[in-house]
């Protein structure tokens, strides 16, 4: 038995990995030669070192995001499934209830 919304939930789930791949693909490779090259400047004034270390921290970010993000889009689906069972149960226990006290019918 098909559960209506379970297509729009792997619909969303396969876009958004596609998205992420894209991302770590193509964004990946500037991020990957932005982190290269500031490595490689030679920086005389102690803030600009600073800002460089704090800047440089961004590619590691990057990565994090888009690993975090790919786990909820792989783990969407699953979620749909629980909650949409569980709202399922609810449901079915109030419909029972008011058949029993005789309020549908």
């Amino acid at each position: 038995m098909a559960q209506p919304g379970l297509t729009q939930a792997l619909s969303i789930s396969a876009f958004g990995i596609v998205l992420l791949a894209f991302d770590t693909l193509v964004l990946g490779q500037i991020v990957d030669l932005f982190v290269y090259y500031a490595g490689t400047w030679t920086l005389t004034n102690s803030y600009m070192k600073e800002a460089m270390a704090q800047i440089l921290v961004f590619g590691t970010w990057f990565y994090a995001i888009i690993f975090i993000m790919a786990w909820l889009f792989m783990a969407y689906p699953v979620i749909f499934i629980i909650k949409r069972h569980r709202y399922m149960d609810v449901e079915g226990t109030n419909q029972q209830e008011e058949m029993m006290m005789g309020g549908m019918g």
